[in-house]
């Protein structure tokens, strides 16, 4: 029978990546149950074909039995197997609403590109500013604790948190990398010290090190390799390059060489896993706490000239700054605009990722992954460390934070840049909101809205992804969708998470995580921004009240775009609402794990009330 890595790479080949990541992560078998239910049948079996829906089936079947236990209890509090485990019964309901009519009054123009640029070089300023009181204090707290240091990075090394299948992967491919390169270079008869370096890099993967884990330190090895090698004669050189690429030719060809070499190397990376993960934390935290190298060294920022002169440009030779450089991208070709924009959109992904974590330190880092330490990096939507951090530090991040978030609050939409003129020129905008059928082939709906439950291209970079075949499967869990409507399809935009709870008297109330709204799918600042969190809110204060809850409640974290825009927010929810299954742990913003009483609670003072009875 076929792996499961094996179907999630036909999943691919298919078409579908996203959904072929899940199948690879830790959450792959929940995701096959999503994939499997009845009622998506024709739709999966469309998509990939009815050999391989069948091949998804027939691996399900081999561990159905388990799992029947597992989702039973959890979709219907039961001991035994009395529904099918791949059936949640979910339904989308329905409340229809006239959708939101916006008129833009100011088209996007020079004006805004210039304002994108000031303003984004002053979030990258701002950001090595909070980098530097952030990791002074992980440096200070950490100097003679390394006990801290290690609990803080442990879970971000790929041993530690990488499926075993994927490591070996990984593994392989490296080792492949490695030794087409090196092959590549001797060919080019480099000179010694880049083959040194190479040949260094390989023998990490191909052979074992000549030294015990105990004596093992990354850098002493890597220089005492180095001095050991690069004056050797160039022939002698040569000839343990060659052996380097024989000996990895070989294990990629040969099974029991293969294993034997990857349990070799996996072993030897968990036994030096503490040096090998202090050595980085140390160099990492020495770095970002002292800020810039030199007065040269900048933060990045798109708005640089090497994102925008191209070699075939006539000025290519011609140093562009200020608003000449922003008329070069201004008047560029349609192509070379889109490719700015994707610069662009990752900037904004990277220091918005920040701003959150520097929101969640103010706020008390509150510990959301069951799978990493507490203090760790994987806690934090900006990774950083999750550690109380001192007074002074939470004192000073507060204005600087503040500030950074009016940054974003003022950037202007320059998506407009990249577009035809029709669309740039249209001055009308139509935004609609439903609730989602739980397609098990869609899980783009956090990367849509731009928050942080995404499905990304590769693997190791699936954080809170992880979770989307839970909010897929379980009926209690719904995901309702922000549309831009165009003039023959609608554009998604945005997201809410909600949870069914109940209170200590056993009311009904639908606890919404967040409102995320993408900042690439609106136009008009913060006054559409402000009329459509309206919008939204009054939709789930319906929703709520036509399907049967006492009240809703809506996530008061700063980085959820209702709580930076609502006019409601005011009374905090003080009581005790949980969510209504017995415990099963899920990602979210406003929740915690109540051991003692066994269930998902919401967290007292993260929320405020929408709407109750």
């Amino acid at each position: 029978m076929v792996s499961l890595e094996e179907l999630a790479h036909a999943v691919q080949e298919k078409g579908f990546p996203k959904p072929a990541i899940l199948l690879q992560s830790r959450a792959g078998r929940n995701y096959l149950n999503a994939l499997l239910q009845p009622r998506w049948r024709s739709r999966i079996e469309e998509a990939v074909g009815p050999e391989l829906y069948g091949q998804l089936l027939q691996y399900w079947r081999s561990f159905h039995t388990e799992d029947d236990m597992i989702l039973s209890r959890i979709f219907n509090d039961t001991e035994g197997p009395e529904i099918s485990p791949i059936d949640s019964s979910f339904k989308p309901r329905n409340h229809d609403v006239p959708p939101l009519q916006i008129t833009i009054d100011k088209i996007f123009n020079f004006a805004d590109l210039q304002k994108a640029a000031e303003l984004s070089h002053r979030a990258a300023e701002l950001r090595e500013m909070t980098q530097k009181i952030i990791y002074g204090d992980v440096s200070e707290q950490t100097k003679s604790n390394e006990e801290l240091l290690f609990e803080i990075y442990k879970d971000s090394d790929d041993v530690s948190h990488l499926p075993p299948s994927r490591l070996k992967r990984n593994y392989f491919r490296l080792l492949q990398t490695r030794f087409e390169r090196l092959e590549r270079l001797m060919e080019l008869n480099a000179p010694n010290m880049i083959l040194t370096n190479e040949i260094q890099m390989i023998l990490a993967f191909s052979s074992p090190f000549d030294c015990s884990p105990e004596k093992y330190h990354p850098q002493t090895w890597a220089t005492e390799f180095e001095q050991k090698h690069v004056d050797l004669p160039e022939e002698e050189l040569y000839a343990i390059g060659r052996k380097a690429v024989a000996d990895a030719k070989e294990i990629l060809t040969d099974n029991s060489k293969a294993e034997s070499a990857f349990q070799q190397w996996v072993d030897f990376q968990r036994q030096t896993i503490k040096v090998r993960v202090l050595y980085i934390a140390k160099r990492d935290v020495e770095k970002l706490s002292a800020g810039r190298d030199n007065e040269y060294e900048q933060e990045f920022s798109p708005f640089t000239e090497a994102n925008i002169v191209t070699e075939d440009d006539d000025d290519f030779d011609i140093e562009l700054n200020g608003d000449a450089l922003l008329q070069k991208l201004f008047k560029s070709p349609l192509s070379l605009r889109q490719q700015f924009l994707g610069d662009y959109e990752e900037f904004v992904k990277e220091y918005t990722s920040s701003l959150i974590g520097l929101q969640q330190i103010i706020q008390g880092g509150p510990v959301t992954n069951p799978h990493a330490s507490s203090v760790s990096v994987l806690q934090n939507h900006g990774n950083f460390p999750n550690i109380t951090y001192s007074q002074p530090t939470l004192e000073k991040l507060p204005e600087l934070v503040s500030e950074l978030q009016n940054i974003f609050n003022e950037l202007p939409d320059i998506l407009d840049l990249a577009s035809p003129t029709k669309i740039r020129k249209a001055k009308q905008h139509v935004y609609e909101m439903s609730e989602l059928p739980k397609d098990p082939f869609d899980v783009e709906f956090g990367n849509d809205a731009g928050c942080c439950i995404f499905v990304p291209e590769k693997i190791e970079q699936l954080q809170n992804g992880a979770y989307v075949p839970f909010y897929l499967l379980h009926p209690h869990v719904h995901l309702f969708a922000q549309y831009r409507k165009e003039e023959k399809k609608r554009q998604r935009m945005g997201l809410v998470l909600a949870f069914d709870t109940k209170t200590k008297d056993g009311k009904r109330i639908l606890a919404y995580n967040s409102l995320e709204l993408s900042r690439f799918g609106l136009s008009g600042g913060q006054s559409t921004i402000s009329r459509l969190v309206e919008y939204d809110e009054q939709w789930l204060i319906g929703y709520a009240q036509k399907h049967g809850y006492q009240g809703a409640l809506m996530g008061g974290h700063w980085y959820n775009t209702a709580f930076n825009f609502t006019s409601r927010q005011g009374e905090k929810v003080q009581e005790q609402v949980d969510f209504v299954q017995k415990m099963v742990q899920f990602y979210s913003d406003i929740f915690i794990a109540d051991k003692e009483r066994n269930v998902m609670t919401v967290r007292q003072n993260s929320c405020y009330w929408l709407w109750r009875k």
